[in-house]
């Protein structure tokens, strides 16, 4: 994997589920990869060539717990920093929902436009971004509220119906300070042409072809 990452140009971490998962278990496997010595020098290294770097679901998970978000480098997050927590509901979430672009300052959302809204899936136990008024109004400031939960105004969502995670300022997605690395707990990937189908304002949203691009 070491010598894999240093010829790539992107860095995808998918979401997935590990047998007997305990709370942030799958998270907490790839924070473990990311942290040993030869893949953190690679990892900086892949950053420090421009490179890119998402995270879903659980990949999210683990950028948060090595402090590559929000703060775009690797260190131990204090305790109050923001971090995915179980669902406020306290089980599994399985539904479709509607998130808007918040900000374009990722390459990853380059092809997309502030006030975009796309139609995705939502699967996870642990989706719930933990964060204080003061952390999330920082973060906005910046520009690294990339994604938010919205209900068919538009409007940040806070109820079960549009946010069934409970995430604080019904945030879905957060980029690093230079916006190459993005974290994100719908998964944009799972839409694809033919799948799903009958979904209203389904719509893949153009993710990878925009990191693609940034490299072209």
């Amino acid at each position: 994997f070491e010598h894999l990452l240093a010829e790539s140009q992107i860095l995808l971490l998918p979401a997935g589920y590990a047998p007997l998962d305990q709370p942030g278990g799958s998270g907490r496997f790839y924070a473990a990869l990311l942290r040993q010595p030869r893949i953190r020098e690679a990892f900086e290294a892949l950053l420090a060539r421009d490179g890119l770097v998402l995270g879903i679901g659980s990949g999210f998970q683990a950028l948060l717990k090595t402090g590559l978000l929000p703060g775009g480098r690797f260190c131990d997050p204090q305790a109050d920093a923001p971090a995915l927590a179980v669902n406020a509901a306290g089980w599994h979430r399985n539904r479709f929902l509607t998130t808007k672009v918040c900000s374009v300052c990722s390459p990853w959302l380059s092809l997309c436009e502030v006030g975009e809204t796309f139609v995705l899936p939502v699967s996870g136990g642990e989706g719930r971004l933990t964060a204080s008024p003061d952390q999330l109004a920082t973060l906005a400031e910046a520009g690294q509220i990339a994604t938010r939960y919205v209900d068919p105004a538009g409007h940040p969502a806070s109820c079960d119906t549009y946010n069934p995670t409970g995430s604080a300022g019904a945030v879905e997605g957060l980029s690093s300070p230079c916006g190459r690395i993005l974290g994100k707990s719908a998964h944009s990937e799972r839409v694809v042409a033919g799948t799903p189908v009958n979904i209203p304002g389904l719509r893949e949203q153009p993710l990878l072809a925009a990191g693609v691009r940034h490299f072209s």
